[in-house]
């Protein structure tokens, strides 16, 4: 039984969660070269994390950063009250690798 609960609570959580998914199209030039300059910037700090927290993940949204989320493994080895996720910064071709805790991505995608 406990094990379809797990089941249930897995199905719940959303594989992918998109955020601030504004159309790049619709910035000027000068916005479009500054948006790409703060995801790169965005990327290089982030990029040799191994967890994100709460307050990081937070912030991206608050700092407007198009971003989406994918979850590679809901039950890690490593990192047991945490999932695994990649991160994909828009403009950006590389994933970036992270644990966040399971009630972090919970909360955020109740509210996405």
């Amino acid at each position: 039984m406990e094990e379809d609960n797990i089941k249930i609570d897995q199905q719940e959580i959303p594989s992918i969660l998109y955020f601030n998914t504004y159309n790049p199209e619709q910035l000027t030039h000068t916005q479009w070269q500054q948006d790409i300059s703060k995801h790169t910037a965005k990327y290089n700090e982030l990029s040799n994390n191994e967890i994100l927290s709460h307050d990081e993940f937070q912030s991206l949204i608050d700092n407007n950063y198009r971003f989406w989320v994918k979850v590679v493994n809901k039950n890690p080895y490593y990192h047991k009250d945490s999932y695994l996720i990649e991160l994909f910064l828009s403009y950006i071709n590389k994933q970036i690798t992270f644990y966040i805790e399971r009630n972090t991505y919970k909360q955020i995608s109740i509210n996405n």
